[in-house]
């Protein structure tokens, strides 16, 4: 740069004297001088202004770039930086918050690409945000700036429209504030923080930046430039501020701005990020918000109008009084044209349906309308079948009685689809229904809009969008009649349920199109007539559930049928879950299914038939921990099992020889007689879970080689009668390698553990659904192929947890390592929840390993770094009231386990809980060091010895919470 540039900074002020002093400081210490630095006043109170003059003039008198200028009249924050920017004389512009840093390189930086590059219209740095007194703000909400600054500022420029979409995919301003960037005066040709007649206040910065580059680029360095302060009085924490903020935020993303920024609006993910703003807007003022959004994003909403053949809507009613009118009415409403007509077959119904729909005809003579009264029910299928045969028109309409349609134009939407060859099916969305039939699919504003809002919400986004499905709902369903019949109808033996997944399939088979139409919503009140004669339709709806399956058997064979989530979610991508549409909870078909895509041939279930009537020997491993009278039990539940081949290792860590005799007492007496069973007893440090369990499986690996199966059972368990015999059949007949099943409560008959989660408490009334594969592995019930042992860790537990999570982790590997895993509800055992540990959260020590454990976890298998910091951020706010409020050994607990994890101390832990003696010296000394003040790892010794002291102080616990928090951000940015 030969000749130094002219740089104007530019501090609107209102009542900040102290803060304004600090930006001040910054400025003139600046490595590059400004050409002029301007404070404009905007507080119009003569002794609140007199303190900003005495800070300016303090510099101005060493300074004389330093300006001080005093407005006339209150223009507001906007106003004033507005004001600032036609007061500057200077050829490039640094706006710089009266309570915002800047650092000593910063002109000099950020001038430089300006004067060097004539594209380039935007220089920036990196933001660093800070509170009033300049410690770090690790709040999760900054997490996308400092993506941003990850993603980008890299010391390199930046094409301007790529940068703007990244900035409003992610919906964070990306410089910060306007203390973040530096521009020349004469590129700013359009009107300041204005866009035609909407005028931004609270992102006035966020306007400019993308005004000025939209046509060119951004240039961005790696260096943090700018410290921006967060604190209680700033403009933007202003309700009105916030108010005018959000609705900002909405006409960012509106089509008409977008378009002048020449954005494509398909790549900001648009509809997610005004639903966004809108959920996060506080409830005092959410209505305004709402209301702006209904005004400018939904006023102008279109219809689809076009000229169309007749459509017969086909109903079947039983003891549908309850929605029949609604429906009908809903119909009425509805763009009909003279050819269109209702078909409602009712079945029977023994309530007012009947005359319901009569008197409707009478009112609505303009509506075609045929009722018939079917003088038996026959069920839903055939029912359709019969209507069809009595409609006149080419395209048909399957809807449930309890439907309402929404969508004025869902006719003329279905006929626009239909027409093609290609299509064979089309569905509207509802807020009951299955997969992308779903509504909250395409929105999170079910609960938020009236029906016909959010009706209007979907077409903003879902005009003319045509979602591809391998399954539609069968509580609206448009087709061609021709199609209907082509593929014989609706077949009558589904007689209630399981017709649209049949259909679907034979649409898949024929390579048509099966279309969900997210701008068509139709409520729908699910099942509301079977609530008059709900046993009986749970009783027909099994029925077709068990003839559907038939059905699949025939075509792919017993044991190969795919998934339902391989037939009709595939895209979806979650295999661990239960097959919630099939709830074969009975037991029939229970192996259906061919769980893992492998093919097995016509002689495999004989074959494994033969290995399970070999009775193959089961070797259970526990590990006792003063649990002998748990053991007692657990031993009797097996030898009382008819199951004949079960071996028993016990792996004994008491380190207690009182416990030890007691328990080999035990174990004799209860196998005494036993000649198959027999048990081993180890001596054991106390090595953990982790370690008395890899004890025992290495004992069975050189000891037991009859063994077939290993058995991973707690010691506060016990086996139910068919456990056994059970688990081998789920490995064997679904030829996977590890199994575990249903856990009931010890004392009684709640859930503990379902395949999905474990219940500390247990649940009631949990539904069955099958087998299937987990999402959860409980660590006191794992069945395993001793074969599969070889395949996965070893040891097979890390010890390094010691106690609590070792299974998590168990899960994480058996996944990775492609180890094949079933859970089957028809079997169970019975589990003492803490039985060895004086309970899960009532027990201080194990409480400290839950609290350490958990953090490794976090850390070990969560891949995005931004992700793994909210987590912990929100696990450890969280634990910190839940120590408190579990007593003081918990928060003692608690702090340890925080502590050990960021020194990462691992394994077991002799000590801890400290002296209370040891821990009040060693805290004076440091509070005598003033290494705390300058050494992280002596400062967060300091905050863990402070809070250690106060475990019932919430702000003293929060701050050493915090220090790690700080570290972990640190590391991130």
């Amino acid at each position: 740069m030969e000749q130094i540039p002219k740089i104007s900074v530019l501090i609107p002020t209102y009542n900040r004297p102290y803060f304004l002093e600090q930006a001040l400081e910054s400025v003139v210490n600046q490595t590059l001088k400004p050409y002029e630095c301007i404070v404009a006043d905007d507080n119009l109170n003569p002794e609140e202004s007199q303190k900003n003059y005495e800070v300016v003039k303090k510099f101005s008198e060493k300074y004389p770039f330093v300006i001080y200028h005093k407005n006339e009249k209150n223009l507001g924050p906007a106003g004033n930086y507005k004001n600032l920017f036609y007061l500057a004389s200077g050829d490039f512009i640094h706006f710089l918050g009266d309570d915002d840093i800047l650092s000593p390189k910063t002109l000099e930086l950020l001038v430089k690409p300006l004067v060097e590059d004539p594209t380039v219209k935007v220089s920036a740095g990196r933001t660093l945000f800070v509170d009033e007194n300049l410690n770090l703000v690790n709040f999760p909400v900054f997490l996308n700036h400092y993506k941003i600054q990850k993603k980008y500022f890299k010391n390199q420029k930046v094409n301007g429209k790529e940068f703007i979409e990244y900035s409003l995919k992610i919906l964070a301003n990306a410089l910060g504030s306007f203390s973040g960037f530096m521009f020349r005066k004469k590129d700013v040709n359009f009107e300041l923080f204005k866009h035609k007649d909407f005028e931004f206040v609270a992102n006035a910065d966020w306007f400019l930046w993308m005004s000025l580059i939209k046509d060119g680029y951004i240039f961005l360095y790696d260096e943090f430039t700018n410290m921006y302060r967060i604190h209680q009085a700033q403009d933007n924490l202003q309700l009105s501020t916030n108010v005018k903020g959000q609705k900002e935020l909405l006409y960012f993303l509106s089509t008409g701005f977008l378009e002048d920024l020449g954005i494509d609006k398909s790549k900001i993910e648009r509809r997610v990020n005004i639903e966004k703003v809108i959920l996060e807007t506080k409830r005092d003022y959410l209505d305004y918000v709402l209301d702006f959004h209904k005004e400018n994003f939904l006023k102008n909403i279109k219809y689809l109008d076009l000229p169309r053949p007749g459509f017969s809507i086909i109903i079947i009613t039983y003891n549908s009084s309850q929605t029949i009118l609604q429906c009908l009415d809903s119909i009425n409403g509805s763009f009909l044209t003279t050819e269109d007509e209702i078909i409602i077959f009712d079945n029977n119904s023994k309530d007012q349906t009947v005359k319901i729909v009569e008197n409707y005809i009478k009112s609505n003579k303009q509506l075609n309308i045929k009722l018939v009264k079917n003088p038996e029910n026959i069920g839903y299928s055939k029912a359709v079948n019969r209507a069809a045969d009595l409609s006149k028109n080419q395209y048909l309409v399957f809807l449930n009685p309890d439907a309402k349609v929404i969508s004025k134009d869902w006719l003329n939407q279905f006929y626009n689809v239909l027409k093609n060859k290609d299509v064979g099916m089309v569905g509207a969305v509802s807020d009951v229904a299955m997969y992308k039939n779903n509504v909250n699919v395409y929105t999170s504003f079910l609960n938020m809009l009236n029906d016909e809002t959010l009706e209007k919400h979907l077409k903003l986004f879902y005009s003319n969008k045509e979602i591809e499905t391998e399954l539609l709902s069968g509580f609206c369903i448009g087709i061609k009649k021709d199609t209907f019949y082509n593929f014989g109808k609706f077949d009558e033996n589904l007689i209630l349920g399981f017709d649209d997944f049949d259909f679907s399939l034979k649409m898949q088979n024929a390579n048509l199109k099966q279309i969900v139409l997210p701008a068509v919503y139709v409520k729908h009140f699910n099942h509301k007539s079977f609530e008059t004669d709900k046993k009986n339709a749970e009783n027909l709806n099994k029925i077709s559930l068990y003839n559907f399956i038939k059905k699949l058997v025939k075509t792919y064979g017993y044991g190969n049928v795919p998934t339902p989530i391989e037939l009709f979610f595939k895209d979806v991508g979650l295999r661990n879950q239960p097959f919630y549409a099939f709830p074969l909870s009975d037991g029939r078909y229970r192996f259906v299914f061919d769980l893992f895509n492998e093919g097995k041939n016509e002689n495999f279930f004989k074959e494994k038939a033969n290995i399970i009537k070999r009775k193959p020997y089961i070797t259970i491993i526990t590990v006792n921990y003063f649990s002998s009278d748990y053991l007692g039990n657990l031993a009797k539940s097996i030898v009382k099992n008819p199951y004949p081949n079960i071996n028993l290792v016990v792996v004994d860590n008491s380190e207690d020889e009182v416990e030890y005799s007691k328990l080999d007492q035990t174990l004799k007496d209860v196998f005494k007689n036993e000649t198959t069973k027999k048990f081993y007893l180890i001596k054991n440090k106390n090595t953990g879970y982790a370690g008395g369990n890899n004890v025992g499986v290495e004992f069975v690996k050189q000891n037991l080689p009859e063994t077939q199966y290993v058995w991973i059972l707690n010691p506060d368990t016990v086996i139910s009668y068919n456990t056994p015999l059970e688990l081998i059949k789920t490995v064997e007949y679904t030829n996977s390698d590890v199994a575990t099943c249903k856990i009931l409560m010890y004392d009684n008959d709640k859930i503990q553990y379902n395949g999905m989660r474990v219940y500390t408490q247990g649940i009631d009334n949990n539904q069955d659904y099958g087998i299937f594969i987990p999402s959860a592995l409980s660590g006191s019930n794992i069945f395993i192929k001793k074969q599969i042992l070889d395949k996965l860790p070893n040891p097979l537990f890390n010890e390094e947890y010691f106690l609590y999570f070792e299974d998590n982790e168990l899960f994480i590997e058996m996944q990775k390592r492609g180890v094949k895993v079933v859970y089957t509800p028809f079997t169970f055992i019975r589990h003492k929840i803490g039985g060895t540990t004086q309970g899960y959260y009532y027990n201080p020590v194990s409480y400290y390993y839950i609290c350490r454990n958990q953090l490794y976890i976090y850390d070990n298998y969560e891949k995005d770094g931004f992700g793994n910091y909210i987590t912990l951020s929100y696990y450890l706010h969280n634990e910190l009231i839940n120590s408190i409020n579990l007593g003081t050994d918990y928060s003692l607990g608690f702090l340890k386990a925080v502590y050990d994890y960021h020194k990462g101390i691992k394994g077991k832990q002799e000590n801890i809980f400290l002296d209370k003696k040891i821990v009040k010296d060693r805290l004076k000394e440091l509070e005598k060091s003033s290494l705390k003040e300058v050494n992280s790892d002596t400062k967060f010794d300091y905050l863990f010895l402070k809070a250690y002291l106060k475990p019932k102080n919430q702000k003293v616990m929060l701050e050493f919470v915090s220090e790690i928090l700080n570290k972990k951000f640190l590391k991130l940015i």
